[in-house]
């Protein structure tokens, strides 16, 4: 995986503006617009105030625990959004269900997120922690891999670096338009 670009106060103050979310906390950036803002970033998803917390579910964020890439930027977001409601998530899934060699790639893409997932948390909590926690699932926090989510995800983790085919579909949709003109995260600032 392409992992993570440094990152410093302003840019966790950027992505906590555009999630709107003033408690996130990341671990770094995976990808930057035009204009050096986070575009897709790795949540993390250990609360840093309950490190010390015997209680597994004080410790753990289930949302950064399930989806730790994810995409940003307010302008890709409401693009891929629209992409959704023109219900493009069931033409994907029937053209790649369709085709044994995409099915075997976005049954990968599910396994790498897996992966990763595992990964980011297997030094920061204990072996008995780790054992309790349902790791088995794709991307969206999906057990069945041959369905799809959410474009936004697929499309986080292809800018992540990774292979995958539905977030490659995405960037090829979305032609030019993969940064807004008018900076508009420099309001978060």
């Amino acid at each position: 995986m392409k992992f993570i670009d440094q990152f410093d106060d302003q840019d966790l103050k950027i992505t906590r503006g555009q999630l709107n979310q003033r408690e996130t906390q990341i671990l770094g950036v995976f990808h930057r617009c035009q204009a050096n803002f986070p575009v897709a970033v790795c949540l993390d998803p250990i609360k840093k105030k309950s490190l010390a917390s015997i209680d597994l579910e004080e410790k753990i964020n289930r949302v950064s625990f399930v989806n730790p890439i994810w995409l940003t930027c307010p302008f890709l977001n409401e693009i891929i959004h629209s992409l959704e409601s023109d219900n493009l998530i069931k033409e994907i899934e029937s053209f790649i269900n369709s085709n044994p060699f995409c099915k075997d790639l976005m049954e990968q893409s599910h396994l790498d997120y897996y992966y990763f997932r595992k990964q980011l948390v297997k030094s920061r909590i204990t072996k008995a922690e780790r054992l309790k926690l349902d790791y088995w699932s794709g991307i969206g926090g999906l057990k069945n891999f041959t369905a799809i989510k959410c474009l936004h995800l697929h499309y986080a983790h292809y800018l992540a670096g990774q292979n995958n085919l539905v977030g490659r579909m995405v960037e090829s949709l979305l032609g030019d338009e993969k940064s807004c003109q008018s900076r508009e995260c420099q309001k978060f600032i």
